[in-house]
């Protein structure tokens, strides 16, 4: 069970496997983790899917918002 209302445990988005530069993310390459710095908010995985990475992510990389194509902490939540 994973408490999603805990900001002293957020979760962040981690990279399941190697995404090479210009992939576009699908769910299957994403896990979520508890890391420090705290990367991408789990939460917006749905908003992430078909964004392309502008750079290679090793696996269990944290996503940081720099390293997505057009993602913006200011946009509008689905």
């Amino acid at each position: 069970c994973v408490d999603h209302m805990s900001s002293a445990n957020q979760e962040s988005v981690v990279a399941a496997t190697l995404i090479p530069i210009n992939t576009a993310l699908t769910v299957g390459m994403m896990t979520t983790r508890v890391v420090t710095p705290v990367g991408i908010p789990a939460e917006d995985i749905p908003r992430l899917v078909s964004m392309q990475v502008n750079q290679a992510v090793p696996m269990g990389t944290t996503l940081m918002p720099d390293m997505v194509k057009f993602y913006c902490l200011c946009a509008p939540k689905n």
